[in-house]
This record gives structure tokens, C-alpha cells and sequence, in this order.
């Protein structure tokens, strides 16, 4: 077996580094990471990964030291002294295919993208460092106070979606040095580029209609942002940079509030219900209270009821049994919580879509 060298580089933030208070990546107080010297590393199952800051600034007279991917790597003479806040700027990295056989590492040298076994080894790549990346990028936004950083872009790369794998290498900027030491892109040929959304419909995007009810809204003297509407909005970050952990607890918590308005305003024909409101959203489970709302609201669907029941269990177990990050329908409950959401919210109907859809129609 032999070893395959892929580097990597991803624009964390789409500021400009010469405009005032704009940065490219993360900031260090008085200090840079120094390129490789100082890399993270990772030993995954068929690859490892490292990944690193490069010391790029560029100083002019009378002005801040800024991030500039145009200057050279690794300035030592830095004077760290100068300045409190430096911008690492992109995120740089390698991946190594550890086991690599001569036939694979021969394939993407003569640039057979297309080839079965280059995108059965693409895909393996892909779906060990996007989970990778996306929890480094995570932390680093999260722990760190970094929340102005891009999550790492995230693709469906599971399912069978033609373009998957191109438009993730593409996204990452993923080349390899070849045999003459030319620099050369690595782009897996899987097919065009479609759809990544979760619903594969592009009329979920933003119509007409969306804008006009979106301007009403706004110009209301009435108009308010709830609780649940801020919760989905980092839910759908979460989901999107595979954080499942977090938007579970997320989701049931806009869950929860969803429940107590919800009962609090039903108008049901039973006397008993009615009358004793507050001691049943006291006493009930959310479990209890699922099962409840589903027992006198026929939109929602059985699937999704199940779904949900399941999530809250795996909330509910966490402090004893941890959380299964392996666990493939995770991702499929989250989206069913907030389907039962939207059923017994009047006017609302969160959906998370793709921040890289790809497009459809004629060009001329």
C-alpha cells in the first residue's frame, strides 16, 4: 500500500481582509499559529487529517498588520507586540489516504475522476472529513466566541445525489501535486450538480408571495421574533454542520414551548380538558403531551409522531447512556419534530433548506 496526498483550503469567512473590521478567519490575541509547525492532526479510519493557519500578513506603514493571501507563508520576524488582534485567515490542510493502492493513486494521477473505484474511494474521503472538519469548525465558532466564521459546508454526500462529491472537493478546494509536481484539482466526476436540499423542491426557497408576507410583516407595529423562531434558526446551523447533539436539544426545547402555547390555547369541546389546562401541562410528559395532540389533531402524521417520541427518548437518556453520534436517523427525527411543530403552529412552516441548492432552467 502506499500513500496519496490531497491538500485543502477553506475561506472561512467571504469578507475582504483590506476593509476595516472584516476577517478572513479566526482571531488570536498576540499571536499565530505558525503553519504546519503548529497543525492539528487525526487519525480517522482510512485517512488522516491535518489541518493548520499560515502566517500571512501584510504590514504597510502607519497600519495594522492584516491577513493577505497573496503574501508569503510563515513570517517568524512577526513582532506580536505590535498589535493585540491578528487574523489566521484560511483554514489550510492535507488528507492522507493511508492505504492507497498503486491502481488508485495511478487513476487520480492520470485524472480519472470517473472511475468506480476513485469515487468509491472519493466518497470514503469525503464522508470522514466532512464530519471531521464540521465539528473542528464548530468548536472553534462555539467554545472560542468565533461565531462570525462560515460553517463548514456541508452535502449530501450518503444518498445517491449526482454531484455530490464534485461540488464538496470543489467547495474545500481540494488539488493533489502530481507526478511532474503540477498542482491539479481533485474533482470526483459523479454528474451535474443537483439538488442538496432536504425537500428537493426549489419553490421552498423565498417566492414573491414569502417577500410580500416577510415586508408585512416587519412594517406590523405588532410584529415579534419568538423564542422558537431564534431556536430554529441555530437548529438549522446545527444541522447543517452536523452538530445532531445540539439540535436535538434544541429542538425539543422549541418543542416544549410550542406544546405549553399549544394547550393553552386549544379550544377542544370536553369540559374536563378545559378546565383542568394547567394541571395536565404540569403533570404530562412531553412524551404524553406528543401523544395527546396527535390523539385530537389528525394532521399530523404517524411517521412524524414516532419520530418525535423517539427524539425525546434519546434526549431523555442522554445523561445516563451519552449521545450516539453513529446514529443514521437522527438527522430524520429532528426533521419530524419540526414537522409536528409546524402542524400545531398557526403560521409557521420552518423547513431547513440547502445553503447550495445548484440551479434549474435555460441559459442562454
Amino acid at each position: 500500500m502506499d500513500k496519496m496526498q490531497l491538500f485543502f483550503a477553506i475561506k472561512l469567512n467571504n469578507q475582504r481582509a483590506d476593509v476595516f473590521d472584516s476577517y478572513y478567519g479566526p482571531l488570536f490575541y498576540e499571536w499565530l499559529p505558525n503553519g504546519e509547525v503548529d497543525k492539528i492532526c487525526k487519525e480517522l479510519k482510512t485517512v488522516d487529517v491535518s489541518f493548520w493557519f499560515e502566517r500571512r500578513q501584510k504590514h504597510e506603514k502607519g497600519e495594522f498588520s492584516y491577513f493577505d493571501p497573496e503574501t508569503t507563508n510563515n513570517q517568524d520576524d512577526i513582532d506580536f507586540s505590535k498589535q493585540k488582534i491578528y487574523d489566521a485567515g484560511t483554514l489550510r490542510g492535507k488528507i492522507i489516504l493511508k492505504n492507497a493502492t498503486k491502481e488508485i493513486i495511478n487513476l487520480i494521477n492520470n485524472k480519472q475522476f470517473d472511475n468506480e473505484k476513485v469515487l468509491e474511494t472519493a466518497k470514503s474521503i469525503a464522508l470522514q472529513v466532512q464530519e471531521f472538519l464540521s465539528k473542528a469548525i464548530s468548536v472553534i465558532r462555539s467554545r472560542y466566541g468565533q461565531h462570525w466564521l462560515c460553517p463548514f459546508p456541508s452535502y449530501d454526500i450518503e444518498k445517491k445525489n449526482k454531484g455530490q462529491l464534485e461540488a464538496f472537493f470543489s467547495s474545500i478546494n481540494t488539488h493533489f501535486i502530481d507526478r511532474n509536481g503540477k498542482r491539479t484539482l481533485f474533482r470526483p466526476k459523479d454528474g451535474y450538480i443537483t439538488l442538496v436540499g432536504e425537500f428537493g423542491d426549489y419553490s421552498k426557497y423565498m417566492s414573491k408571495r414569502d417577500w410580500f408576507e416577510y415586508k408585512n410583516a416587519l412594517e406590523s407595529n405588532d410584529f415579534k421574533i419568538c423564542v422558537v423562531d431564534k431556536l430554529m434558526i441555530s437548529i438549522f446551523r446545527r444541522i447543517s454542520s452536523y452538530d445532531f447533539m445540539a439540535a436535538t436539544f434544541e429542538v425539543i426545547t422549541a418543542l416544549e414551548l410550542t406544546f405549553k402555547n399549544y394547550i393553552n390555547n386549544s379550544q377542544l369541546d370536553n369540559t374536563y380538558f378545559e378546565k383542568n389546562k394547567k394541571k395536565l401541562i404540569n403533570n404530562l410528559s412531553l412524551k404524553d403531551q406528543v401523544f395527546l395532540a396527535a390523539s385530537f389533531n389528525k394532521k399530523l402524521r404517524k411517521v412524524d409522531v414516532i419520530q418525535t417520541m423517539e427524539l425525546i427518548q434519546i434526549r431523555n437518556n442522554y445523561a445516563h447512556e451519552g449521545f450516539d453520534k453513529n446514529n443514521r436517523d437522527i438527522k430524520k427525527k429532528i426533521l419530524s419534530t419540526i414537522a409536528i411543530i409546524n402542524n400545531i403552529t398557526e403560521g409557521k412552516d420552518y423547513h431547513f433548506m440547502s445553503s447550495s441548492p445548484g440551479n434549474s432552467g435555460r441559459v442562454n
